[in-house]
This record gives structure tokens, sequence and C-alpha cells, in this order.
């Protein structure tokens, strides 16, 4: 099914489907967003007429269109880089290897990043699933996310609480190791089998999946903090396709445009997502 209509929810209007994994089925509604549905529940029907499939693409642009002509844009318009720049070296005049810079913009990050890398490597998480021990390893994650200061307290708690739960250790160290290390680059269904067990945890927030993703492999992925990346794309200028829900659109929209800007700043010499982090929330906090 490329295109489906929920039978008792009309006023969704038609939807786009995003991904399937076994019963649970993500849908991109052109009346209400993104939804998450068990596919065993939901009363779905299949879109083949091309004409509504041709509708729905032309509402669909329609829709993207007129939300970018009606946004309230605080600022008259994107910063280019040079300024960005500019307002980034007024706090650190020697950029990313200012000392004040190292201290109390990097420092404390690269710290708990070391550590995460150090127990959650290929080789220890291997080595911990073929030994069937993932307590240990899952209070060293209790411990290394409490020491942040970028997760939300309650969004810290729920997590600490969820890991605590016997029959999710396992399953959380199985999860990210086949996440982050079974393939070069992760694609959409890699994506969903990941965000799916924060969802299960009930812990499904932009900050916490993109946080174990950026401590242990900072050279791949970024943070993505919602309030200050939905501020960024604004100031930016790019098209963030930003969903509250966790999501792969959103997610490699984001990674995207940090790749393009680790490029850019390579003059900078950024050493990680870490620094380009940093830069995005600097430059944004000082307007």
């Amino acid at each position: 099914m490329k295109y489906v209509r929920h039978l008792k929810k009309s006023e969704w209007g038609i939807g786009k489907v995003l991904s399937i994994n076994d019963h649970k089925i993500e849908i991109d509604f052109i009346n209400c967003g993104v939804k998450l549905l068990n596919s065993k529940i939901a009363l779905l029907e299949e879109v083949l007429d091309e004409g509504e499939i041709g509708k729905f693409k032309e509402d669909k642009l329609l829709t993207s269109l007129s939300n970018k002509k009606n946004k309230k844009n605080t600022f008259d318009e994107s910063l280019s880089l040079e300024e960005l720049i500019k307002i980034f070296h007024k706090s650190y005049p020697e950029g990313f290897y200012d000392e004040k810079y190292i201290e109390l913009e990097r420092k404390n990050k690269e710290q708990i990043s070391n550590d995460f890398m150090n127990h959650f490597s290929e080789e220890n998480l291997l080595s911990k699933i073929e030994e069937g021990q993932y307590k240990d390893i899952c209070e060293i994650s209790k411990k290394l996310i409490s020491a942040t200061k970028i997760i939300h307290s309650i969004e810290k708690t729920n997590f600490r609480k969820a890991i605590s739960v016997e029959e999710n250790q396992e399953e959380f160290i199985k999860v990210l190791y086949n996440f982050l290390y079974k393939k070069e680059k992760i694609e959409e269904k890699d994506f969903f089998e990941y965000k799916e067990f924060f969802n299960k945890i009930s812990c499904n927030k932009w900050t916490l999946l993109s946080y174990f993703m950026n401590m242990i492999q900072p050279q791949k992925y970024p943070f993505l903090k919602p309030k200050v990346s939905k501020k960024a794309a604004e100031v930016f200028g790019f098209d963030l396709n930003y969903n509250m829900l966790p999501n792969w659109q959103t997610y490699n929209s984001f990674l995207t445009y940090t790749q393009k800007l680790m490029e850019d700043l390579k003059e900078l010499k950024p050493r990680d997502y870490i620094d380009i982090e940093n830069f995005i929330w600097i430059t944004i906090n000082s307007l």
C-alpha cells in the first residue's frame, strides 16, 4: 500500500504510507500529519484512483507552500553564514579552539561522549549481548544521561524508570547495537525500528533518541533539540519538516542540513557534531 484512507476517520483525508513494521504502520495524512497505527485494528482502505492520488500530492504541495508563505518569521530574512560566524566569534574569538569555548561549551559534553563511546563501543555492546549481561551497562546509561544538562529532568526520570525494568534492558542494548553498528548508513526502516523501542517504553522524545546517537557516534549524528532546531530552521533558512513525534523525514532533513553546515564551516575545523550543535545554539541564542 502506498496511499490509504482511514474508514473511521474520513476527516483525516488520504494518507501516504511512510513505513510498515510488522503490524505497526506509519502514515502521513493530508489533514492531520503523521499517525502511527496498528494495522490489525485500524480500518484502512488502499487508494488506487490516480485522480485522488494526484489531488493528494497537489494538496500536500499547496499546504507546504502555504505554510512557508504564512509562516511568521521573527527575522526579516535568513542570515548568511558569514553573519552567523561573526556572531559566533563575538562570543569566542578563537572559534572552536577558544579556551573559553572549550571550558564552557564543549568540555562537559566531550567527557560524557567519551564515556559513552567507551562503554557503548561496538565491541563492548556485542560482548554484553553474547554474555547476556545487560543490567550493568543499563545502569551506566542511567548515570550518563543524568549527567547531561541538555535533556529535561522529566525525560531523564522517565528513561531511568523504563530502563530499570529488567525486560526492557536486553531489548535496549540489542536495539542500540543493531541501529548503530549493523549498517554504515541508517535508512528509514532502521530509524523506525529504533524509535519504536523508545515508543514502547514511553520515552519517544527527540532529545532521548538523538542523544544516544550523538553521544556514542558524535562524528555521524547530531543531537536534535526541538525548540532550538526549529528556530535554527527559521534563521538558517532550511526546511526541517518538523513533527513533534520522532520520524525519519524530520531527522533526515536535520542530518542533511548539519552535514552541509559541517562542510561550510570546515575552515573553523569542527571536530564533530558537538561543535556544530554548539555553533547553532550559540548563534541562535545570541539573536
